[in-house]
């Protein structure tokens, strides 16, 4: 199994500087198998 992503990037980065949008794409010729995420709520930890 595949431990790392061909390519990730977080982008859209809010005023505090948390990423808003992280996109993951495992494997860069594969179709279909590309996760999104968005930060709808965030706090600090600690």
């Amino acid at each position: 199994m595949k431990e790392h992503a061909d390519v990730a990037h977080a982008a859209v980065f809010a005023a505090d500087g948390h990423p808003a949008e992280c996109h993951i794409d495992w494997m860069k010729n594969a179709i279909d198998d590309e996760a999104d995420y968005y930060v709808t709520e965030h706090r600090e930890l600690g």
